[in-house]
């Protein structure tokens, strides 16, 4: 499995008792980890039965805190190097409300020759790939178009892809007819221009998606679960109780278990019940930490699938 990262960051994260904005705020604890969507899901498939091959634009000033977890997590990495420095994102969660506040940087700049270095690697990278997960925002310097571009790449290879971005990104990428996507509700009504409200609608527009070639749509709805929908069965479950702590990186969790999902030939039910497992694993731990693959199946018979089509 291939996994993309082309505006990778480091995640700070700083806990306080009650955020008092405008003034003193004083950490209660801190945490550093390296993040970006498409690392976030090789650190969720890390220890599933596949080899994960990580492939990233760092930015070298600080790229050894990035080098040093792939080699510490035995991910092949294919990296190309920008100047300047990944971006740091900082996120401060409220322990009062249980709420993060998140203000994330903009990153390095592509120019044109580190763009082709990184076209380079990419192409070496897709050899012996099954499948090819692209996530996250894309840094300064890169069109809005790269994901269609390398959908396409992989297609010429009969490298299937799951696309999770949102705006411009999103919208050129479904042009590509990835296998899978994976929005948030907000992202498909941004993509459609509309409300969405029930999950009759959901279906519909996923089916939208499909008659445009995709296999299949996941819509992550947060608290609210998710519906998966193929052009034959539509599926839709919750999450189970726990404590929410933070939210951050639940969806990559659930892109992680789809991608895993599809090459392992997975039922449409099966999947979502995964998916949703995984992403509410997430939401259950603090900061930017992220589910065990492991952890998943132990906990998938907490959620409960119901058929809507």
């Amino acid at each position: 499995m291939m996994t993309l990262t082309l505006n990778p960051c480091i995640d700070k994260t700083i806990e306080v008792d009650k955020l008092t904005p405008y003034g003193l705020n004083r950490a209660e604890k801190t945490r550093t980890d390296i993040g970006g969507k498409g690392i976030n899901v090789s650190k969720v498939l890390k220890n599933s039965n596949e080899n994960i091959k990580t492939c990233a634009i760092l930015g070298e000033n600080n790229s050894d805190i990035f080098l040093k977890y792939f080699e510490e997590n035995d991910f092949k990495s294919f990296i190309c190097m920008a100047k300047g420095e990944s971006r740091t994102n900082l996120k401060i969660v409220d322990k009062s409300c249980k709420k993060t506040t998140e203000l994330n940087e903009s990153g390095f700049f592509v120019d044109k020759n580190t763009l082709n270095s990184f076209l380079k690697c990419f192409e070496k990278a897709l050899e012996i790939s099954k499948i090819l997960i692209l996530s996250g925002s894309i840094p300064k310097g890169i069109d809005n178009n790269i994901y269609k571009l390398l959908i396409e790449t992989a297609r010429k290879r009969s490298i299937i892809s799951v696309l999770d971005a949102d705006g411009s990104c999103f919208k050129n990428g479904i042009e590509a007819k990835p296998y899978a996507i994976k929005p948030n509700l907000y992202e498909l009504e941004t993509y459609f221009g509309k409300n969405i409200k029930s999950k009759n609608d959901i279906i519909t527009h996923s089916l939208k998606l499909i008659d445009k070639g995709i296999k299949i749509v996941l819509v992550s709805l947060g608290e609210d679960g998710a519906i998966i929908t193929d052009k034959n069965e539509s599926y839709y479950a919750k999450p189970f109780p726990c404590n929410v702590q933070s939210t951050v990186g639940a969806g990559d969790s659930m892109t992680a278990i789809l991608s895993w999902c599809i090459i392992n030939n997975y039922s449409l039910k099966d999947t979502l019940q995964l998916a949703i497992t995984a992403g509410t694993l997430t939401a259950c731990k603090k900061g930017t930490q992220l589910c065990e693959f492991d952890e998943i199946f132990l906990n998938k018979d907490k959620v409960n699938v119901y058929k809507i089509r």
